[in-house]
């Protein structure tokens, strides 16, 4: 058998060579500690300078708008219909002394919308004390009788409700259900696109037009003032019933003294003896009877 070998002592080379590797390995775990260190001191003083930064740009912030120069002294507004300015300035919700930068714009401009008859509203500042409000109303452009009668506009925005009827606008009947102020009246739509095409084709004013009657077929009887006739056509007013009524009242063909003309076939208008104009057997929507055109 071979005798196992002896354990032979460290050479003083190998024992320095070894201490030096551990030194070296404790003094690699020392800077990387350091390092760690001072990016985390760095991050928090980074940190605190930022925050001090806002703190101080909040502070400065706070200052220039609560400065007395810059709060309300004048609310500007301007309508353009029969609104009050002292009530839209009710429903501005801005009091003098407030401060001009702080007001919200937007939640200014949501509060007067809230009113039936605001169509539309700009709000702008006017530095250094002034805010301006600028108006666009809904205008009347008929009365609904329904339930009771309501003052509507011409997208069928019900303005008012139980008012008494003037006379001044035309009558929209035919219609079951009512609304509040400020309600899209939906069963109106149809009479008023009809009213609104009559206007804008410059054919019928709107002062020229006493009743729109809709049936529960689908049409729209139209009544003139002066000459008394009865307009037949689809209700809405499409573009083509419109234009074949604009080349009649231009044309000789038209007779003021007709009972009326029916436009809800294509490509033709067919002139109304008198008889055909009623027939009270067919009764409309809301107690009225119904054309009889066959």
């Amino acid at each position: 058998m071979k005798k196992g070998r002896k354990n032979k002592p460290l050479s003083r080379r190998t024992v320095r060579r070894k201490s030096s590797v551990k030194n070296k390995a404790k003094g690699k775990s020392y800077r990387t500690l350091a390092v760690r260190a001072w990016w985390t001191l760095r991050g928090v003083l980074v940190g605190l300078l930022l925050a001090a930064l806002v703190y101080g740009g909040w502070l400065g912030t706070k200052a220039v708008i609560s400065h007395p120069n810059l709060s309300v002294r004048n609310v500007v507004v301007r309508v353009s219909g029969e609104l009050g300015e002292e009530d839209i300035r009710e429903l501005s919700g801005v009091r003098i002394g407030q401060p001009l930068l702080g007001l919200d714009l937007e939640e200014i401009r949501n509060r007067i919308l809230r009113h039936p008859g605001v169509k539309n509203a700009v709000v702008v500042r006017q530095l250094p004390d002034t805010l301006q409000i600028e108006v666009e109303d809904r205008r009347p452009a008929a009365m609904v009788v329904g339930s009771r009668f309501f003052l509507v506009d011409m997208e069928g925005v019900v303005l008012a409700s139980g008012v008494e009827h003037s006379g001044d606008y035309p009558l929209i009947t035919g219609i079951v259900r009512g609304g509040k102020p400020g309600e899209v009246m939906v069963e109106a739509v149809p009479a008023l696109r009809v009213l609104a095409g009559l206007s804008t084709f410059g054919l019928v004013g709107l002062d020229q037009v006493s009743e729109i009657r809709l049936t529960k077929r689908g049409k729209a009887l139209v009544s003139l003032v002066d000459s008394g006739i009865v307009l037949v056509m689809k209700a809405g007013g499409s573009p083509d019933q419109l234009a074949r009524l604009a080349r009649l009242m231009d044309s000789s063909n038209y007779d003021k003294r007709a009972a009326g003309y029916d436009l809800r076939f294509d490509g033709r208008v067919i002139k109304l003896p008198e008889r055909t104009i009623i027939r009270k057997s067919e009764a409309a929507p809301g107690g009225g009877s119904e054309d009889g055109q066959g």
